[in-house]
């Protein structure tokens, strides 16, 4: 669970992404950034910054000091027999322990694993649960990243192991941009440039820890970051410090933190980052948009987040934490921006035992409770209306049962869903109750090839025990994307039939129905985004976008002519005015902290009608106010 910044509650971490681009598309190149405090590892953007491309194989140590953390500049390790780390963009450190059967190779440290790293030749490839395919150079720097269908990225370096591009296996690429060892520049697929840029850590210590080290191990609720949980190295924030210099430039100058970046677009939006904890130089407390600050972090004397907020100190979220002997999270207690408090509890391992809501005016005293088997899986869940929902998993992890409402006298009350799965880890049938069932059935390359929905009740009688599929086919580019994909509805025959056409790039061509009706799309550029799109009348749209990817014109076609609609943005990136095809335009307002506070349109005869939006310190709308103004009101954001 997180809340504010976001703070993760278990940990009292501040976990906090940042999207810069995202491009459309089968397993599409993005980037997106992610401050995590305790990491304590070295990634493309220097300390405590995670990104989409920070794949990593840590062998025997997760120490940035070591000469054996992966990073440029740094000697090749051999594991041998001791155990690897699965360095994950979202911060996870999955462990595998190597054992040498059924073959010699590194397996998931879980009681029936299934995601395992092989070594072939001087390379390692990873296998993981999902069936994608992670190949590892002798370093431990990713060489491919492939899903199923075998779609994905490709990882290109120079000769001191610096990342400079990653392509898709359309072709399309993600360029990056080195300046005396610090990521300086990304350019997208579409060739816009994003800039960073850093400031150099001047102590010498360093707290990282091998993973797994004990006692302050602590595991996070998988559901805060992914489908896994994720293993945080110990985590001492007196000791907050980076690995030593070493003497060369290029290792030296990765102990960088991120400082700033500039995103494109007719007026750049700067983003300035702020770490002014002199007892923790690394502590992210807070940001800067174009000169304006928007949030503020603070941390109690060990380093967890205490409080966060917004400008205009709304959202004002405040932490504090009691603590097991050992140091772990026992409960955290969140008072949100309206002064309720919330208290949440914690087992030795982090996770999620229960929620206890303070007593208020409004609100009676609320609880609910969690519980863990031994195998680490949750076993039973209590919501607050006192509604038991219990969870079987199998020794894989895979869920078996769902029992909702388990505690109701009566068995006409309880639902029961069950699930199963084939050897490839992939869901085969979900029965929900008496009522349905779902049956999924695989083709090659791991594709869904049917869907067969099944009438267990006898509610309809008619239709009891009938079962209807929805049947997938597929055909590929030689480059393994898809070229088209049909869809064969259940009705008998083809009369229910949807083909859609894609490019060798990936891109969606067409959509036809089976009476021959068509959309169109065409004009891609290199995000994935279409030009035109044309309706199965004729009917066709254009679009123009900007170098962040949003639209910034629409253009119809009618009676010979074009008309034109057009967007325009703020330098904090929020949508300032739309103008319509006739000239009249739409203006939007902004406070620091994002929030519309205004919109209006000029009214015949110089006056604007404006609607004005109060809210409360959790940015929840109190009052709307419509009223007619003499003056033009300003657009985009207002400090």
């Amino acid at each position: 669970m997180r809340i504010g910044d976001p703070v993760i509650f278990s940990t009292g971490n501040e976990v906090s992404p940042e999207t810069d681009f995202t491009s459309a598309g089968e397993m599409g190149l993005s980037l997106t950034r992610t401050y995590n405090y305790y990491w304590n590892g070295i990634g493309i953007f220097g300390r405590r910054w995670l990104s989409d491309y920070d794949f990593k194989l840590l062998f025997t140590t997760n120490d940035p000091a070591s000469a054996c953390y992966p990073r440029p500049g740094n000697s090749i390790c051999d594991p041998a027999f001791k155990p690897i780390w699965a360095q994950r963009p979202d911060g996870r450190m999955i462990k595998f322990n190597y054992a040498s059967s059924p073959t010699p190779g590194w397996y998931e440290d879980k009681a029936s694993p299934v995601a395992k790293i092989l070594k072939s030749g001087s390379t390692y490839v990873l296998y993981s649960e999902d069936h994608t395919v992670e190949v590892y150079d002798a370093a431990g720097f990713p060489s491919s990243l492939k899903n199923p269908q075998g779609i994905g990225w490709t990882f290109q370096y120079d000769a001191n192991h610096y990342l400079t591009r990653v392509t898709h296996t359309s072709g399309r690429h993600v360029d990056f941009t080195w300046t005396d060892g610090r990521l300086t520049q990304v350019t997208d697929p579409a060739g816009h440039a994003y800039t960073y840029s850093y400031k150099t850590l001047s102590v010498s210590t360093s707290n990282a820890v091998s993973p797994g080290a004990s006692p302050s191990a602590t595991m996070v609720n998988a559901g805060d970051i992914g489908v896994h949980p994720m293993l945080l190295p110990p985590h001492d924030p007196r000791h907050d410090d980076p690995p030593p210099l070493p003497p060369t430039l290029p290792i030296n100058s990765m102990v960088a933190l991120l400082t700033g970046t500039v995103q494109p677009s007719a007026i750049p939006t700067r983003i300035t980052y702020h770490y002014e904890d002199t007892r923790f130089p690394t502590a992210l407390t807070g940001r800067t948009i174009n000169d304006v600050r928007q949030s503020w972090i603070a941390y109690d004397a060990n380093g967890r987040a205490a409080e966060t907020k917004l400008a205009g100190g709304i959202e004002r979220y405040q932490f504090s934490y009691a603590l097991y002997p050992d140091g772990n999270i026992q409960s955290t207690t969140v008072i949100n921006p309206l002064n309720k408090s919330t208290t949440y509890k914690f087992d030795p391992n982090g996770n999620d035992i229960g929620v206890e809501e303070a007593r208020s005016t409004n609100c009676p005293l609320a609880v609910k409770a969690a519980e863990y088997g031994t195998d680490g899986y949750l076993a039973a869940s209590t919501d607050f209306m006192g509604r038991v929902t219990t969870f079987d998993f199998n020794a894989k992890g895979q869920l078996l049962e769902r029992v909702e409402n388990a505690n109701a006298t009566g068995a006409s009350q309880r639902l029961v869903i069950r699930y199963s799965w084939d050897a490839d880890s992939r869901k085969t049938k979900e029965t929900v109750g008496d009522d349905h069932e779902f049956s999924y059935e695989y083709g090659a390359g791991g594709r869904l090839a049917s869907l067969t929905v099944k009438n267990l009740s006898s509610k309809v009688a008619a239709s009891q025990g009938q079962s209807r599929t929805t049947a997938y086919t597929y055909a590929t580019w030689p480059n393994g994307l898809l070229s088209s994909m049909t869809v064969d509805g259940p009705l008998a025959g083809t009369g229910d039939t949807i083909v859609l056409n894609y490019s060798q790039a990936g891109d969606l061509l067409t959509v036809k129905n089976s009476l021959g009706q068509t959309t169109t799309y065409e004009g891609y550029n290199d995000l994935g985004q279409p030009g035109f799109v044309t309706g199965p009348n004729g009917e066709k749209a254009g679009f123009l976008y900007d170098a962040r990817g949003r639209v910034i014109e629409t253009q119809t076609y009618r009676n010979g002519a074009t008309q034109h609609t057009t967007y325009e943005y703020d330098g904090f990136g929020r949508l300032a005015k739309a103008t319509r095809p006739d000239g009249q335009y739409h203006g939007y307002q902004y406070d620091a902290a994002g929030r519309l506070v205004s919109e209006y349109e000029p009214e015949t005869g110089g006056t604007f009608a404006q609607t004005v939006y109060t809210y409360n310190a959790l940015s929840q709308p109190t009052l709307i106010t419509t009223q007619r103004v003499f003056r033009e009101p300003q657009r985009g954001t207002v400090p």
